[in-house]
């Protein structure tokens, strides 16, 4: 129970933080670029919105992972997170098992290697940006339950996630895939 108790924070420590990288910017030319890759991380932020970690009923450590990587897509531009998923959705290493509930996900295959890098990338990422908003916390309830979600964190091993990897997480994957895509 307490460790599923551990990933259900993180999790929401994680989904609170996903507010995209902030460029600082000066002079008009570069307040226009600034002002349109605002929007890209919008867009990022728009279309995984509806991509919810909470309705795929992932394991703990699975439903922590993929708050890890969706945060962690958030902080690219629409066009680079793309970039990211299409790099694990090409070739085959593993292919999704059959789902009723959404047959189309058949025809998808993923990268298994490439998803084990993204996860534990974003997994990386995501304590660093967590370890940075704890240092600004004082010392009490608050840094104790940061320090925990940070160390949650730090057990993941994508290696390991997709060792034992879930027609759900896939399914996840694959979803987020779609929404950038679209």
């Amino acid at each position: 129970m307490c460790r599923v108790f551990l990933y259900l924070l993180v999790l929401k420590k994680l989904h609170g933080n996903c507010k995209g990288k902030r460029w600082e910017c000066s002079g008009t030319n570069e307040e226009v670029l600034h002002m349109r890759r605002m929007d890209d991380f919008e867009r990022t932020v728009e279309k995984l919105r509806g991509v919810d970690v909470e309705e795929y009923h992932l394991e703990s450590e699975e439903a922590v992972a993929a708050a890890a990587v969706k945060a962690y897509l958030i902080d690219f531009t629409w066009q680079e997170a793309r970039e990211q998923l299409r790099s694990v959705m090409k070739n085959t290493v593993l292919k999704i098992p059959p789902l009723h509930a959404k047959p189309e996900l058949l025809k998808a295959t993923i990268k298994g290697e490439k998803l084990a890098v993204l996860i534990d990338t974003a997994v990386r990422e995501k304590t660093a940006d967590m370890k940075e908003q704890r240092n600004v916390i004082e010392e009490g309830e608050a840094y104790d339950l940061w320090t925990i979600a940070i160390k949650a964190l730090e057990s993941l091993s994508g290696a390991d996630i997709v060792e034992n990897v879930s027609p759900e997480f896939l399914c996840f994957i694959t979803d987020c895939y779609k929404e950038l895509r679209d």
